[in-house]
């Protein structure tokens, strides 16, 4: 994936997962008085779900960001030279290889 398609990822589990965090803390403190002057609460079978929901959320943005960091690093260590490709196992070799990297062909 491109690291376009990362930082949209990364962008979206971190901000969703923050807002269903909160709405988890809101949903358990949210209550309404009763006719009799009781406490109902009417949205505490929400709060598992939504924190739930909102850590898997966080895991997914946070390794997202991991991965652009090492897309970015991966970015700066690719050759910026022409390149040739083995006709045997098709890795990608620097121009002026003799023989593939991985498989030890030669190449042509």
């Amino acid at each position: 994936m491109r690291y376009s398609d990362w930082k949209m990822i990364s962008s979206f589990g971190l901000g969703v997962g923050v807002l269903f965090l909160i709405g988890a803390i809101l949903a358990y403190l949210y209550s309404e008085p009763t006719w009799l002057g009781l406490r109902w609460y009417p949205f505490r079978d929400y709060v598992a779900p939504l924190a739930i929901s909102g850590i898997v959320l966080l895991a997914v943005g946070y390794v997202a960001g991991v991965r652009i960091i090492e897309e970015r690093r991966l970015a700066e260590e690719r050759p910026t030279g022409e390149v040739v490709y083995c006709s045997a196992c098709g890795t990608q070799n620097e121009k002026d290889a003799v023989f593939c990297k991985k498989c030890g062909q030669k190449l042509s």
